[in-house]
Parts: C-alpha cells; sequence; structure tokens
C-alpha cells in the first residue's frame, strides 16, 4: 500500500502529465502510452529536410516563391525543435 503522501504526489504526476500531453496521459491509463509529445519528431524532421531542399531549388531556378517556402519551412522547423528542447525538463544521466 502507498502512503497519503505517495498517493498525493502520484495523482499531482497524473494532474501535469494529463495537462501536458493529453494523449500520453490516456495511453498510459488504457496501458498502451504512446510517446511523449516531445519525442515525436517526424514534423521536425520533415520540415528540416525539405526546406533546405526547396530553398536551393529555388536560388538555382530564382524563383522567389520557392525560396520564401524553403525559408519559411526552416524557420518553422527551428521554432519547433527550439520550442520542444526549451520547454523540456532536463534529462536525468
Amino acid at each position: 500500500m502507498l502512503s497519503h503522501d505517495d498517493r498525493q504526489r502520484l495523482e499531482e504526476i497524473e494532474s501535469l502529465c494529463s495537462k501536458n500531453d493529453e494523449r500520453f496521459a490516456r495511453g498510459l491509463r488504457e496501458g498502451k502510452p504512446h510517446s511523449p509529445r516531445r519525442y515525436r519528431t517526424g514534423l521536425i524532421l520533415f520540415l528540416g529536410g525539405a526546406g533546405p531542399i526547396v530553398f536551393f531549388i529555388g536560388l538555382v531556378t530564382l524563383a522567389p516563391a520557392l525560396i520564401m517556402v524553403g525559408l519559411v519551412a526552416c524557420v518553422a522547423a527551428g521554432t519547433i525543435y527550439s520550442s520542444r528542447t526549451l520547454d523540456s525538463p532536463p534529462r536525468r544521466e
């Protein structure tokens, strides 16, 4: 059995998890957790990979629209990456 303080701490952790990432918390309750939001990197990888390619194609073809789309994709990838890494708690080693 858990003590009252332990149960209270677990409830605090559960409410924090639910507030930060509802999909992850719901998966934990159901026994099939999804990966936490900060580990889902598909969008960052796509924007970080496609952005520079589109940008350089725009430079080669002198297409201002492609240059802008490439720059926006690169900035979006950087912004998403930095917001996820700055907001996440430090890793324990």
